[in-house]
This record gives structure tokens, sequence and C-alpha cells, in this order.
């Protein structure tokens, strides 16, 4: 997919690899974690940003000089990013990998919301989708394909306090929403309370920043225990 030259942000420099780059930064509102276009012979790759670091000419001792008498001198800085590589979509559609590198001095330009979509494979709406949420930092909505979810395994990875089980409540009410029949083995008790609407004033609230409400879907809800008597 291919990306007009729009919102260009800087300049690839040092030794450059086909996975990673540095690139400098012209724009203050450039954040950790956004997403950057890169071209490349297969067309614009899309590369997340991972860390910024500022660079300046003020040395140790001229710090200390201007802690003691306070006097300012002119500071010369400049802002570096370093970016991973997510990828890119071929012909068929297949997330790939650019196999050569980068080339130094190539324009690096904030990624479009369609080429996001693209090649993070964001493409179901909201007739068809599951609703997660936003993209961090683009406010994009994601859903994903509840076909795809429903026909094929499924696995939520994260470290320990890390959102699973509030992300598998989240995909179980977007299949409750859509009728969808589930079995649940809800070994901690967790997910029973779906069959109530939340009405904790500061979840509530935040609800309204992601388009949603609370919702009861008690008459779609059956528990079983095998420690009923």
């Amino acid at each position: 997919m291919q990306q007009e030259k729009i919102d260009f942000i800087g300049l690839i420099y040092g030794d450059v690899g086909s996975t990673k780059f540095n690139f400098t930064v012209d724009s203050r509102n450039l954040r950790k974690f956004d997403y950057v276009a890169a071209p490349h012979e297969e067309g614009y790759v899309l590369a997340q940003v991972m860390d910024i670091k500022g660079y300046s000419d003020l040395k140790f001792e001229d710090a200390i000089t201007i802690k003691t008498n306070g006097s300012m001198p002119p500071i010369k800085s400049d802002i570096s990013a370093y970016a991973e590589v997510i990828g890119y979509r071929d012909k068929e559609g297949h997330l790939q990998a650019p196999r050569s590198p980068f080339e130094a001095g190539a324009q690096i330009t904030l990624a479009r919301e369609d080429l996001i979509r693209h090649v993070l494979g964001l493409q179901a709406e909201k007739e068809n989708g599951a609703y997660l949420g936003l993209l961090k930092g683009h406010d994009l909505p994601v859903y994903l394909n509840i076909d795809s979810l429903v026909q094929k395994h499924i696995c939520i990875l994260a470290k320990t306090g890390g959102g699973k089980s509030y992300a598998c409540g989240v995909l179980i009410e977007e299949l409750l929403k859509k009728k969808i029949p589930l079995v649940i083995i809800d070994t901690h008790g967790e997910y029973i309370s779906l069959g109530k609407p939340n009405k904790d004033k500061k979840d509530t609230k935040n609800m309204e920043k992601f388009g949603i409400k609370p919702n009861d879907y008690s008459n779609q809800i059956v528990g079983y225990s095998p420690l009923a008597q």
C-alpha cells in the first residue's frame, strides 16, 4: 500500500537494518508507540516508535555552573526516535517483513489510518465485528472479525495483571450482543457479573470515551455450579 508523503517528521540515519531504524524527529508531537511509515522497495512499511531521546550540547560541568550562578546559556538540542518494523501486506494480503534494509536519508512520515488498518488487519466493521476498544494514540476503533473468532482457536496472552480476563470479558460481551451461544468454564467466578449492568460511576464515565454504555445480559446468562445444593 502506498502513502502520500504527508506529515513528514524526520529522516532515517546511521546504521540501518530491515527490522529497525533510528530517525531524526522534527515534530514535537511525536510520542512513544506512535505508528510511522517508512518508504521501502516493497512500498510503505508500517513501524512503531519504541523510544524517543533528546540530545543536547549541555555538558555536566555546564549544568553545575548553571545551578551555581543561575545563568542559562543557549542550549542546542535535537530529538531522535527508535522504531521497530511491523511490516507490510503482500499482493495476497499476507503480512511480510522487509528482507532488505531501509535507506539512510529516507523520509519518515506519520502513518495514515488506512495504512494502519491495512497492515494490522483491522478491516472488520461494526456490523460483523467484535468491538475491543480504541487503538492507543489514534482513537481508531478496533473490531475483530467475529466469523474468524468463532471458527478458529484463539489465545489471549499477557503477563499477570496484563488484562487477559478483562479482554476475554469484552469479547464475551460482544458475542452476547450478537446472540452467539457460549459455554464458559468460569473457575474463578469472573464472568457471572456480566448478567448485571455496571453502575460504577467511574467506569460509566470512562465508557463515554469508547462510545459504549452499561448493558444487562441477565436474560442470556444461566450459571451452573457443581457446589450448588
